[in-house]
């Protein structure tokens, strides 16, 4: 066994490790571009960017569980999952999708799209279908 090797894999898995962190959000910044993570009593990441898939959005809230990488090429953080590990409204089956901040969501089940909460459209609204309503107010 060539030690000189074995030693090169584990130094390398030890950097990967340690470009990982998991911790609480201590802040947002005020343009929401960054959070702030405190990794330890006493250790606090600053200014970690917010990634997202493209497309979406969202800015987390402080206390939630996040994960922050160290990008080693641009030598920069990056805060890329909020832990929401059990804390949707529904739950989900396999393939489901929902998007859900405090009690609205949008949860997408079996070719359904269900929403919950107030619904509010800008511009106009085309529907190709029929419309039926339960417990219809006009306003």
């Amino acid at each position: 066994m060539n030690w000189g090797n074995v030693k090169e894999l584990i130094k390398r898995e030890l950097t990967k490790i340690q470009n990982n962190f998991y911790g609480v959000i201590s802040s947002v910044s005020k343009n929401n571009n960054f959070v702030n993570v405190k990794i330890s009593e006493d250790e606090e990441l600053r200014d970690a960017n917010i990634i997202t898939p493209s497309g979406i959005y969202s800015i987390p809230k402080n206390d939630g569980m996040g994960q922050v990488i160290f990008n080693g090429s641009t030598k920069k953080l990056s805060f890329i999952g909020l832990d929401n590990s059990g804390k949707t409204p529904v739950k989900l089956d396999f393939g489901e999708v929902i998007i859900f901040s405090d009690d609205c969501y949008i949860h997408v089940k079996n070719g359904k799209i269900a929403i919950k909460g107030p619904v509010e459209v800008q511009g106009n609204l085309t529907v190709n279908g029929n419309i039926s309503a339960n417990n219809w107010h006009s306003h």
